[in-house]
């Protein structure tokens, strides 16, 4: 009985573009990253506080009688 040998086969990619696409990713994912925090995280603090109203009066009266 035979044994089958294993095949290596080593398929390498373009040597001349290599570290390019990395690059165009990273690139890509800091302007998202920038118009996200720039655009999207204001429009959200903006819808969620539209309701909220907050009173402060000029005087506060601490007077406190005992009887």
């Amino acid at each position: 009985m035979t044994q089958a040998q294993p095949v290596i086969v080593n398929n390498p990619g373009r040597e001349s573009d290599s570290g390019s696409g990395f690059l165009i990713r990273v690139v890509l994912l800091i302007i998202v990253g920038v118009f996200a925090v720039y655009f999207i995280l204001p429009y959200f603090q903006r819808t969620m506080n539209r309701d909220v109203q907050i009173n402060i009066p000029k005087t506060v009266d601490v007077n406190v009688q005992q009887k």
